[in-house]
């Protein structure tokens, strides 16, 4: 998902969904499905409504930072799998290997 929600409008919808939060609490619970929204889009940057009408309050430089998030992310994740598989003594089916057993050996 592309950056759709710039950092001013993250925290308009920040302070509003606390604002909605209260009402909630004052008057009827439904102003708390409102507070989500507004504190979830504002989390991960992006608002289905405003991308169906076209809108984008995020920078380019932005959008640019949150694609290497993710690019750094599947990265990291990719490079750990790799060394977890490469780390991982054998083992078989019934469990470790004796290998995995054995002690060190003393100096």
């Amino acid at each position: 998902m592309k950056c759709n929600v710039g950092t001013t409008e993250k925290i308009i919808r920040v302070i509003l969904g606390i604002g909605a939060l209260y009402l909630g609490y004052v008057y009827n619970p439904w102003w708390y499905l409102l507070a989500a929204i507004l504190i979830i889009t504002a989390a991960i940057g992006w608002c289905p409504l405003t991308a169906m009408l076209g809108i984008n309050t995020c920078k380019k430089s932005e959008e640019n930072s949150d694609e290497q998030k993710q690019e750094e992310t599947q990265d990291n994740t990719q490079q750990q799998e790799a060394s977890q598989t490469e780390e991982s003594p054998a083992t078989s089916e019934d469990g470790p290997s004796i290998e995995s057993w054995k002690r060190p050996e003393q100096k």
